[in-house]
């Protein structure tokens, strides 16, 4: 067993960056470690490269290993891109002789052709990632250890990445230990999965499993939302808000990856202040980055008395490709110039996409890229 800890002189706290933990991984196994901010992925990769050293336990590998841990590890800003595939080759354990052998190959890969005797300071640091992770790809290493490099790269080069990793790992036989939040990459390359949480392993195991508990310890796979109680963006000086929405949930998911092809259904619990004429809810997509993607409009509501209401929504996100995002839920009344937003809880609800879809149509008359399917109101019911 394995534990780093960090001892706070100011405060006398002792803080375990990782807590007891063991595990073992067998030649030709394609791990995917995941876990919430700040659980210790990265610590621990460090600990497996030998970076930093474990403050109690002993870490045993059998075996070269390659690692890529951040942008641009290893690379000299003024030496040039072909230059510092030597470099880093060397760093990493690969003899000249090989290099020379696979430079053609790790340049080809790379997608630098280009640019590849100008100075790696020139370099963006999606470059930098493309460069790196094929000189780490075409190593004669028995272990790839990489911690969220493909996060960097467009989509393009991030499916040439999965794609070069599951054959190495298949065919090579190379054992692969790699950290992402991408939980949609999952199950197309690993065969085993480990979730850790404050510094310990909280799952081992199959992968459909272990996304279930990295969702419900992020918080993505919470199916339950209330917002009573909690601060509002949208409480504008001298106007007052004709509804509330109180809560969301979703009643027939057992977790928040969608498939794009199939509606789901939201369970919406708000209040009407009194009479309302032309009211919609608003669900604002976005990616996890917060860039805009789309919005979603329900039909128009209109209710004539104050009251408590329920109200079911079923929409489908058929316009996006799979990935991971999240929305927002805001309720307002339309009027002959803009619409006026009486609630929007400051909440937000990540999902995922696990299906791609390639006919996307791009507008921009609307809230971001895309304009969204209309969501379809079952019914609305007073409850009290």
């Amino acid at each position: 067993m394995i534990s780093l800890k960090n001892v706070s002189k100011r405060y006398g706290r002792i803080h375990f960056g990782l807590n007891d933990v063991s595990f073992q991984i067998y030649p030709g196994e394609f791990v995917f470690l995941t876990g919430p901010s700040g659980a210790g992925k990265s610590t621990l990769l460090k600990l497996l490269c030998r970076i930093t050293a474990p403050s109690k336990g002993k870490i045993y590998l059998n075996g070269r290993v390659a690692s890529l841990l951040e942008v641009g590890t290893g690379f000299t800003p003024e030496l040039t891109g072909r230059d510092n595939i030597y470099l880093n080759g060397a760093i990493l354990g690969m003899p000249k002789a090989v290099t020379e052998k696979k430079i053609n190959d790790i340049i080809e890969f790379s997608d630098c052709t280009e640019f590849i005797d100008t100075p790696v300071k020139r370099y963006s640091s999606g470059m930098k990632i493309r460069l790196g992770f094929a000189v780490a790809a075409h190593l004669d290493n028995e272990i790839t250890i990489m911690d969220e490099v493909l996060a960097v790269g467009d989509a393009a080069f991030q499916q040439k990445c999965i794609d070069k990793m599951n054959e190495i790992s298949r065919d090579d036989g190379r054992t692969i230990l790699y950290v992402s939040h991408m939980l949609y990459t999952v199950r197309d390359l690993c065969t085993r999965c480990i979730v850790l949480d404050h510094g310990k392993i909280i799952y081992d195991g199959e992968v459909d499993d272990a996304i279930r508990v990295y969702l419900q310890k992020s918080g993505t796979g919470v199916l339950n939302y209330s917002f009573d109680g909690l601060p509002r963006i949208y409480k504008s000086k001298g106007i007052q808000r004709g509804a509330v929405i109180h809560s969301l949930n979703f009643p027939n998911e057992e977790r928040l990856i969608f498939k794009k092809d199939k509606p789901i259904e939201i369970d919406v619990k708000w209040e009407s202040l009194g009479e309302l004429n032309n009211a919609h809810f608003i669900i604002s997509v976005r990616y996890l980055n917060g860039d805009a993607i789309g919005s979603v409009i329900s039909e128009s509501i209109n209710i004539s008395r104050a009251g408590e209401y329920d109200t079911k929504l079923k929409l489908a996100f058929s316009g996006l490709k799979k990935g991971s995002y999240y929305f927002n839920i805001a309720i307002g009344e339309e009027g002959t110039l803009s619409t006026l937003v009486h609630d929007f809880p400051n909440v937000n609800i990540s999902f995922d996409i696990e299906e791609p879809d390639n006919n996307v149509e791009w507008r921009h008359n609307r809230f971001g890229h895309l304009v969204l399917d209309e969501a379809e109101i079952i019914e609305t019911r007073l409850l009290k």
